[in-house]
Parts: C-alpha cells; sequence; structure tokens
C-alpha cells in the first residue's frame, strides 16, 4: 500500500490499480488546519476517487483545550464516510 496526499488519488489508483497496490490517504497531513465538514469532504471525495484507506489527522488544537464533543463529533463524521465507502479508517494524533 502506498500513502499518498489526498489530491492525487485518481492519478494514482489510475496508475497502480491494475498492480495490486492499494491506495490509501492521508486527510490534512501533516496538520490538522480544517473544519470537520472539510475534513468529511476531503474523505469523501478521497473514497469515491478510489482510496482504500484514510489515516486523518485529528484536530490537537481542539485535544489541547480538552473540546472531547468536537473531537467525538470529528471521529464520528469520518468514521461514518469511511463506513460508507468500505474503507478503513485511521486516526494520526
Amino acid at each position: 500500500m502506498i500513502a499518498i496526499n489526498s489530491s492525487t488519488v485518481k492519478f494514482c489508483k489510475e496508475c497502480l490499480g491494475s498492480h495490486g497496490i492499494h491506495v490509501g490517504s492521508a486527510i490534512v497531513f501533516p496538520l490538522d488546519q480544517t473544519t470537520i465538514a472539510v475534513k468529511k469532504f476531503k474523505t469523501e471525495t478521497a473514497i469515491k476517487e478510489g482510496c482504500e484507506e484514510i489515516d486523518y489527522v485529528v484536530n490537537d488544537r481542539e485535544v489541547k483545550e480538552g473540546n472531547g464533543s468536537y473531537i467525538t463529533e470529528e471521529m464520528k463524521e469520518v468514521l461514518s464516510a469511511c463506513r460508507s465507502g468500505n474503507v478503513t479508517c485511521k486516526v494520526i494524533f
């Protein structure tokens, strides 16, 4: 498997798909600087373009501030998109 930026999923999938190499994407890596809605959109787009695994960066600012409800909502939204697309989801803290 290769892990790439989400903007190149479609290209890599087209190039590598016939070789049996799985394509994974890191969403908002290395820094989380987006809203939950943007993160979910990037996840859904990567999956539609052929991504088979999502690794997303948790919002570290919200973790540092102890905002557990934000982190829970973020995880629910990204995980929901991954489950709908039947792909593996990993969280990067």
